[in-house]
């Protein structure tokens, strides 16, 4: 993330600052401007939706609570689960933690099991310290989706947020994103643009 005066760089200063594929948030404006200035045609923009946690209550996740169907239990991520988790939860742990090891250690997550496989969890993005950043993912496909198990899996990290100090971050990539975390108890969303340039 990058902030400050930027009208003065060159495109040499804004490629060292700011490399390829890389967003910036800050400034936005300026910035927007001065990567068109050197990258129109290869400026991609990405909104986010960032809500606040401040009145997030114990009281009204317990009331949002739903019994799971019949053979699907809700638990905390341990090892094992984390070393056979499908794609579409796992992408972000080689990239953001290196290894399922490095996962176990520096993060939280809960996730909705059927049998031995879990088919939706909730984790913290990245590694996290007093902060906790919401990361929510479903395996794609009807058996699963709409079934409400990520809000299920969310509830239970944002209780564990709670329990022990920790803010639970929520910062929405899409509508239906937002509209969960209206429902968990987050406020006042606010949109975000982040901008970065690539050549393809």
């Amino acid at each position: 993330i990058y902030v400050g005066e930027v009208e003065s760089l060159t495109k040499e200063e804004v490629i060292t600052i700011l490399p390829e594929g890389v967003a910036v948030v800050g400034d936005q404006d300026l910035w927007k401007a001065k990567l068109l200035e050197f990258f129109e045609g290869k400026i991609i923009e990405r909104r986010r939706t960032k809500l606040s946690h401040q009145n997030l209550s114990l009281e009204k996740l317990m009331g949002l609570k739903k019994h799971l169907p019949e053979g699907y239990v809700l638990e905390r991520v341990d090892k094992e689960t984390a070393e056979k988790l499908p794609e579409i939860l796992k992408v972000h742990i080689p990239i953001l933690y290196g290894s399922v090891d490095n996962f176990m250690e520096q993060s939280i997550g809960f996730c909705v099991k059927k049998g031995d496989e879990a088919v939706s969890m909730a984790s913290s993005t990245v590694p996290y310290t007093s902060l906790l950043e919401m990361q929510v993912a479903t395996v794609d496909s009807p058996e699963f989706r709409r079934k409400g198990f990520g809000t299920a899996a969310s509830i239970a990290l944002i209780e564990y947020c709670l329990e022990n100090g920790i803010v639970p971050v929520w910062e929405a990539a899409n509508d239906r994103s937002v509209e969960m975390a209206l429902k968990l108890g987050y406020t006042n969303p606010q949109d975000i643009y982040q901008y970065y340039w690539k050549n393809d």
